[in-house]
């Protein structure tokens, strides 16, 4: 028997014997119902603090970094950013701080950058290194490209992306 269970046999034995003990001293329902809800709740936390955390796995590594997932992770990452029926590419990327050798540049200078990778009809909003691209573009790989390059601009540190596709089958 393991340990977890064993925890949970005795606060199980505990509060049967709790509430026994509170129905022979108690002298109205309202002292056995706040007992009975005591026991169920020491045990509900007993058991709760004592188990096996249920994420799953592929889930779980949503919003990592790209070289802490698996292809397989990656690949149902990219795959979430679509939507159903393929006609939007969304979602929110972070990218790394800039470090000690890049400087962090102005968002007029993040915009311009941006601007310059994209086309027309792609709108871009910068707020203190936050970016929000919305539009349309041509494909999927276009999207995708878009935002892994304004990643690399010193000074974004967050991507929201909501953009339309041209040629929804990419």
């Amino acid at each position: 028997m393991g340990l977890t269970n064993l925890l949970i046999l005795v606060c199980l034995c505990l509060g049967i014997a709790a509430i026994a003990y509170f129905n022979q001293n108690a002298s109205n329902r309202k002292r056995i119902f706040n007992s009975a809800g005591v026991v169920l709740g020491i045990l509900l936390l007993a058991y709760s603090s004592s188990g096996k955390a249920l994420a799953a796995q592929n889930l779980a590594a949503l919003g990592a970094s790209d070289n802490a997932l698996t292809s397989q992770q990656q690949q149902l990452e990219e795959d979430l950013k679509l939507t159903p029926g393929g006609g939007h590419y969304s979602g929110l990327e972070y990218s790394e701080r800039t470090g000690p050798k890049q400087q962090a540049v102005s968002d007029q200078t993040i915009k311009k950058s941006i601007k310059s990778l994209t086309e027309e009809n792609v709108i871009v909003a910068v707020s203190n290194g936050s970016v929000r691209l919305s539009g349309t573009v041509k494909d999927k790989e276009t999207a995708k490209n878009i935002v892994e390059q304004t990643k690399e601009i010193p000074g974004v540190h967050e991507i929201t992306f909501d953009l339309g596709l041209d040629n929804s089958t990419s």
